[in-house]
């Protein structure tokens, strides 16, 4: 279970601005990759009404005029900041590639998309989209090589990634030239009309992209198959009902057979402390152990954040076992648009062994599924915490992802993060099962 995690660097670089980008744009022996813009909308229109494009792509089929306005949206400013720059989380650009030479010098093939994926992780996420009869000459991979550079050079990356329908194998062989290796697959992670998408992640961290430009490559452990759901899910999920207020809801205090689940309360800040102060439970966690102001704080914010509203809201609620406070689970909106939350566990190693955390998560499980409805649940889990893994393998957790170098740590090294999910579908068949 990931906790809260302070951030020390700036990042990205305040250095990259769509204006400067536009005076200096990238050159290539044969392309040209400049800011998107107003006036490339027929080129766009020529890609975006190809239905064969469209298949991989989560776009609805647009009129010329309606296609010329979303190419408008996307050519202006798309991020927080508001001045075309990548600083925040879900900040984006996008940037045409445009022939530089031969008979159709000037036309728009494609565009590519960077995004700031996530501050803390330092990770920048990455996308792509060609008109078809310009596929097979080597342009994606000639321009997406450029981006990755962009990535790592200009705006300090550690990780890009990209994240593709599983079924488009002509980019999945592109992120394998790129260097980008297969990290996972998040399986129905999308409703369309014509059934579940799952989403296939592949990446690549700075080590690897330098070592891979010198001609070096680093030798990396391949990642874990990933396992996909024993049983489908049958039509589109209902919206999560957020917001969702647990004291309104009167979704606490919960109770197990033999725990109480409830908000913090003042008298928890020593047990608090003496949980996360112990070197022993946050080796996994990212966090530096935690002292008694520190601990106080966390509760009087975790007292107060009782709500999940919008992604990355959490809820961060007390384990109570013969009167004392001994863990603590959260529930935290990975996804509203995906209708997909993160379960999280702690549990003092004084009271591990005795089965406790496998029923506080179930509990949280039902929690999630069957009250709040969600139709998936993940975990994110250090690779090394081998209990963790195997207690979440225990709830019908399967592992879908295997990040590597994406989480920083105290000492400027970054470890890897695992990823263990499990759909509605999957819960209530094995509730029924047992």
């Amino acid at each position: 279970m990931a906790e809260e995690t302070v951030v020390t660097t700036i990042w990205p670089p305040d250095t990259w601005f769509r204006e400067i980008f536009a005076r200096q744009p990238i050159r290539t022996k044969r392309l040209l990759l400049r800011p998107l813009a107003a006036r490339d909308a027929d080129d766009v229109w020529r890609y975006q009404s190809d239905a064969e494009i469209l298949r991989y792509i989560p776009w609805p089929e647009r009129t010329r005029e309606e296609a010329r306005a979303h190419t408008e949206l996307r050519a202006g400013t798309d991020n927080t900041a508001g001045e075309g720059a990548l600083r925040n989380d879900g900040d984006r650009v996008f940037l045409a590639v445009e022939l530089a030479a031969g008979t159709e010098r000037g036309r728009v093939i494609g565009d590519l998309m960077l995004r700031v994926a996530s501050t803390v992780k330092h990770e920048i996420e990455v996308g792509w989209v060609f008109a078809r009869d310009q596929h097979g000459r080597g342009y994606a991979a000639e321009s997406a090589a450029e981006v990755l550079r962009l990535a790592f050079e200009s705006l300090e990356a550690q990780r890009v990634i990209a994240q593709l329908d599983d079924r488009n194998t002509a980019s999945a062989t592109l992120c394998t030239r790129l260097g980008m290796r297969h990290e996972g697959t998040a399986f129905e992670k999308e409703w369309e009309p014509s059934g579940w998408v799952n989403l296939a992640l592949y990446g690549i961290d700075r080590e690897e992209w330098a070592a891979q430009i010198s001609g070096s490559p680093v030798p990396r452990s391949p990642s874990p198959v990933p396992v996909p759901p024993a049983l489908p899910s049958e039509g589109p999920p209902a919206p999560l009902p957020l917001p969702y207020n647990f004291i309104e809801q009167s979704a606490i205090p919960l109770r197990t057979e033999r725990l109480k689940i409830r908000r913090y309360s003042d008298g928890d800040t020593r047990a608090l402390q003496s949980l996360l102060g112990d070197p022993e439970v946050t080796r996994y966690l990212r966090v530096s152990p935690m002292s008694m102001p520190e601990a106080a704080s966390v509760i009087e914010q975790d007292r107060r954040g009782m709500t999940l509203a919008k992604d990355g809201d959490a809820v961060k609620l007390a384990l109570e076992y013969e009167g004392r406070c001994m863990g603590r689970v959260k529930l935290q909106v990975s996804s509203a648009e995906a209708r997909e939350l993160e379960i999280g566990w702690i549990l003092s190693p004084t009271y591990q062994g005795k089965g406790l955390a496998s029923e506080a998560a179930t509990a949280l499980l039902n929690l999630a599924i069957e009250k709040i409805g969600a139709h998936r649940v993940i975990a994110y889990l250090d690779p090394n915490n081998f209990p963790s893994a195997a207690l979440a393998t225990r709830l019908g957790l399967r592992l879908e992802q295997h990040s590597h170098a994406d989480w920083p740590q105290d000492d400027d090294s970054w470890s890897d993060t695992a990823v263990y999910a499990l759909t509605a579908a999957e819960w209530r068949d094995s509730r029924l099962r047992r």
